[in-house]
């Protein structure tokens, strides 16, 4: 849920989402008038959703789950907002530069016993801040109400998500952590369709509706809060532990436990990386001023 060469640079504080612009008024008689500035706010659902989770339930003793149920979803729904600026090339053409950012959306999955003696409950929470390189063309017309299209790639700078576990034995919290991961730079795809209505000759209010296909990731974790039974323990923890490093291929000289002596329990250990969901289908609103 972002050069100028035909292109809009949109710059993402938490998240980017494609139809979160509105577009500069790119008819005859705005030419004097080509910059205009926004803000905007929406929100994204996931789409083309994949595994995330699963909430499975144990027997009171032994390991052989009763049911298990596959989760799924996309680290790309929740609260979108930010600001922008279009510039007007031409009579129906136009570019621009922008800042977006997500607020993901708790996801939530859980393992229980049938007695509930046992409950652990995961939170994971998306977020991604990034930018557009968005072409841009709005239609001509003589009335206040004028349409715009917009397309092009996503460059994702910052996501992740943040992972909240908390264990629960016969009623008290027995566990509690927090793991924070961050993505590489990635890259991603956004399109939109809007309207803009002129309100007068420098204000404009919009509404877009917009897609965006980006998977991230993943870069590095690590492990910021670590409680048990209610004492931070986070202090006990070797770098080892609570950091991971994750690369594209494992192998003997990976730091990792596996390893035996190989293994620096003072670094990051090495993980494969994992890509995560990010695809949502986006709306905002806007008000836009012109200079």
């Amino acid at each position: 849920m972002k050069n100028i060469v035909l292109f809009t640079v949109a710059f993402s504080s938490a998240n980017l989402f494609g139809g979160d612009r509105f577009g500069i008024k790119l008819h005859p008689k705005e030419t004097e008038h080509p910059l205009t500035l926004g803000v905007r706010i929406g929100s994204g659902c996931g789409f083309r959703s994949e595994a995330l989770g699963q909430n499975t339930v144990y027997p009171t003793s032994g390991f052989v789950p009763i049911s298990d149920k596959q989760l799924y979803g996309s680290l790309g729904k929740g609260i979108l907002a930010g600001v922008y600026a279009d510039y007007g090339i031409s009579d129906h053409w136009g570019v621009g530069v922008g800042v977006n950012n997500l607020f993901g959306s708790e996801f939530n999955y859980q393992t229980s016993t049938n007695n509930s003696d046992f409950h652990n409950e995961e939170h994971r929470r998306g977020y991604y801040t990034g930018g557009l390189l968005e072409f841009m063309f709005e239609t001509c017309c003589d009335g206040p109400l004028n349409a715009n299209a917009r397309f092009g790639p996503a460059l994702m700078f910052r996501s992740g998500y943040r992972d909240e576990y908390t264990e629960t034995q016969n009623g008290s919290v027995s566990d509690h952590s927090v793991n924070e991961i961050k993505n590489k730079f990635g890259l991603g795809f956004s399109g939109s369709v809007g309207a803009n209505y002129d309100v007068n000759d420098n204000f404009s209010v919009g509404l877009n509706l917009g897609m965006l296909m980006y998977s991230g990731k993943q870069e590095s974790s690590k492990i910021t809060t670590y409680e048990v039974m209610g004492e931070d323990k986070l202090g006990t923890l070797k770098t080892g532990q609570k950091e991971v490093n994750f690369v594209d291929e494992w192998n003997q000289s990976s730091n990792s436990p596996s390893n035996g002596a190989v293994y620096n329990p003072d670094k990051p250990r090495d993980a494969l990386a994992t890509k995560n969901s990010y695809n949502s289908l986006t709306w905002s609103i806007g008000v836009n001023y012109r200079f």
